[in-house]
């Protein structure tokens, strides 16, 4: 079995914006804005390890039939699936 942590966990926490409104006939609102971050634990993929063997580059199959070896990066790593420019 393989395990590749895919995102960190987070505390949570709160935030607090408090700001004051002052209108043209000179009434004052104060007002606050509150923000609540949920904690969340970190996210694991977990899978078997498999294992390929690429045929050798200087031998290609001879067989006409013979689809072209794909190879597929796995969902979600940034790394592998980034496009190449």
């Amino acid at each position: 079995m393989k395990k590749k942590q895919v995102e960190k966990a987070h505390a949570g926490g709160s935030a607090v914006a408090n700001y004051t409104v002052t209108f043209p006939d000179g009434t004052v609102r104060k007002e606050a804005f509150k923000s609540v971050y949920k904690n969340w634990p970190a996210t694991y993929l977990v899978g078997k390890v498999v294992t390929a063997t690429v045929p050798d580059a200087a031998a290609p199959s001879t067989d006409p039939s013979t689809p072209p070896l794909e190879v597929v990066p796995p969902f979600g790593d940034p790394a592998l699936v980034a496009p190449i420019n």
